[in-house]
C-alpha cells in the first residue's frame, strides 16, 4: 500500500480501465461502478473501497471492492450515519484525506476507529445533479499512509462525480420501469386488453382452418399489441398478458 498518485498519472487511463475500455452505456452501472471502485483502490494502494447511500438516518453499503485479508464489508449492510465516517466528511466534522485516523481527535470518538481499525482514509461525497447527497465514495487502509495528498483527493472526486451519473442513470432506468410496471399491471388489473378471434382460411380447400387469437388493448398509451407486450417483458409481466393470462377467472 501507499503507492500516492503522481502527476504522470492522469485520469483519463484509470477510467478506461474502469470501463474495461466500453462506452458507459455498453455495461450494466454495477459492473462499471465495482471496475471503477477496483481501479481507484488500487491505484491508491488501499485495503477497501466502497460506495455508501444514506436513506434516512442510515448509512447503507451498496458497492464494494475489497483487498484480499481486507476487513469485510457487506452489501447491504447499514448503520446509523451519525457514528460514520460518511456523514462526518459531508457535514464538515471529518476531513475527507486522512493519513493517519488514530491521529485525528473526531475520528477517535467513533469506536470503528480502532476497532477496524482505520488507519488512512479518503471520503468524499456523491453529490447528484439537484444538489443532493446520495452518499460518499470512501477508500480506507488499515495503516497510515503519509503521502497522501490532494492530487489522490482530486482522483477520489472526479471518480464520485462519474459514480454520481452512473447512479442518476440507474434512478432513471428504475423510474422508468416503475411506470412501465404499473401500467402494465393496471392493463391486467382492470382488464383493459380483449382477445378477437381472426379466421385462418385454407384456401386450397375453401374452407376455415382454423383461429388466431390476438390482444387489442383499450388502455393509454394508445400503441400496438408489440409495444404493450414488449414493455411487459422488461418488467417481467410478458407471460402475464399472454392468453389466457395466469390471473383469468
Amino acid at each position: 500500500m501507499g503507492e500516492s498518485t503522481t502527476p504522470q498519472t492522469p485520469v483519463a487511463p484509470l477510467l478506461s480501465m474502469a470501463l474495461g475500455g466500453a462506452d458507459a452505456g455498453e455495461i450494466s452501472t454495477e459492473r462499471a461502478l465495482l471496475e471503477a471502485l477496483h481501479a481507484i483502490r488500487a491505484h491508491l494502494g488501499m485495503e477497501v473501497a466502497f460506495i455508501s447511500e444514506f436513506d434516512e438516518d442510515r448509512r447503507v453499503f451498496r458497492y464494494v471492492d475489497e483487498d484480499e485479508g481486507a476487513p469485510r464489508l457487506e452489501v447491504g449492510a447499514s448503520g446509523p450515519r451519525e457514528s460514520s465516517y460518511c456523514q462526518r466528511v459531508v457535514d464538515g466534522r471529518l476531513p475527507e484525506l486522512i493519513p493517519d485516523a488514530c491521529q485525528d481527535a473526531e475520528a477517535l470518538e467513533l469506536p470503528v476507529t480502532r476497532e477496524m481499525p482505520i488507519g488512512a482514509h479518503l471520503s468524499v461525497p456523491i453529490r447528484l445533479q439537484d444538489g443532493s447527497v446520495y452518499g460518499t465514495l470512501c477508500c480506507f487502509d488499515r495503516q497510515a499512509d503519509h503521502t497522501l495528498n490532494e492530487r489522490d483527493l482530486g482522483m477520489m472526486r472526479v471518480f464520485a462525480d462519474f459514480a454520481a451519473r452512473q447512479l442518476e442513470r440507474l434512478r432513471e432506468r428504475q423510474q422508468r420501469q416503475r411506470v412501465v410496471e404499473e401500467r402494465v399491471r393496471e392493463v391486467l388489473e382492470r382488464r383493459r386488453f380483449h382477445i378477437v378471434f381472426q379466421p385462418m382460411h385454407d384456401l386450397a380447400g375453401q374452407r376455415i382452418a382454423g383461429y388466431e387469437a390476438l390482444t387489442r388493448f383499450t388502455a393509454e398509451p394508445n400503441q400496438g399489441p408489440d409495444k404493450w407486450f414488449e414493455e411487459a417483458a422488461t418488467v417481467g409481466l410478458r407471460e402475464d398478458l399472454n392468453w389466457p393470462p395466469s390471473n383469468w377467472r
